[in-house]
């Protein structure tokens, strides 16, 4: 086995080919995808998928791998590799779905499902509606620095 500059470089090409990226951008669009069907909601707020009133983790993770596996068909004449990573994408949305609906509150947490993907607005965090990062430091910045003015634009900036 021949270790050099040219057999790592011809690796990395391999690793990026086209065949590698498209699968790849088949996984990402059936995420895409899958998370804005599943998000759109009518005027009351209800889902505009047809969800049952009992079971409602079951069907996230039937339209979580159909919505996928439903645009690899359509798309598998057109682009073989990109259908290919739609199926992947398909079950990791999936398995994530059945994570999130069916696991204990513990694992979720040691799986880090509880802190990254669950929903917090900016208007929660320390209970501040319009919470900012950067007045938060309002207490500490001298007057006379160069953040001494809260606005972004001042008036005396645009000679006004």
């Amino acid at each position: 086995m021949r270790f050099g500059a040219g057999n790592i470089l011809s690796q990395v090409k391999g690793v990026f080919s086209k065949e590698n990226l498209t699968v790849a951008g088949g996984g990402v669009a059936a995420t895409v995808l899958t998370n804005f069907i599943l998000s759109r909601t009518k005027a009351d707020g209800t889902s505009l998928l047809p969800m049952p009133a009992t079971n409602v983790a079951a069907a996230k993770i039937a339209y979580a791998v159909g919505i996928p596996v439903v645009g690899a068909i359509l798309t598998r004449k057109f682009n073989p590799s990109l259908a290919r990573g739609m199926v992947f994408g398909g079950l990791i949305n999936g398995i994530v779905e059945a994570i999130k609906g069916y696991a204990p509150a513990e694992t979720k947490k040691a799986l880090g499902f509880a802190e990254y993907l669950d929903y917090t607005p900016m208007s929660a965090l320390n209970g501040t509606p319009g919470y900012s990062a950067i007045n938060q430091f309002s207490a500490v910045r001298p007057m006379n620095s160069a953040f001494a003015n809260s606005s972004a634009f001042p008036a005396d900036a645009w000679g006004r």
